[in-house]
């Protein structure tokens, strides 16, 4: 489920957005550049990576992708 502040209606919140689901903080996240310098591997592995669920990703905008951590299992 993708929810997006603009089409949420006013008093109703979207469980997407809750952050109660995963409580994540800044340094949880890297950059597709900065996962492959940590994993010492190339860019293109690490999305090939996400796309075979390899390591968890999440996109918070729309061209941008963050590695998640803790979840990662390379």
């Amino acid at each position: 489920m993708i929810c997006d502040a603009r089409h949420t209606p006013p008093g109703l919140s979207c469980p997407a957005m809750s952050t109660n689901v995963y409580p994540m903080t800044t340094t949880d996240l890297l950059t597709v550049a900065e996962a492959a310098a940590h994993y010492k591997v190339s860019e293109k592995t690490i999305r090939r990576w996400i796309a075979a669920g390899r390591i968890k990703a999440v996109r918070p905008g729309e061209r941008t992708i963050r590695v998640i951590v803790d979840k990662a299992v390379a």
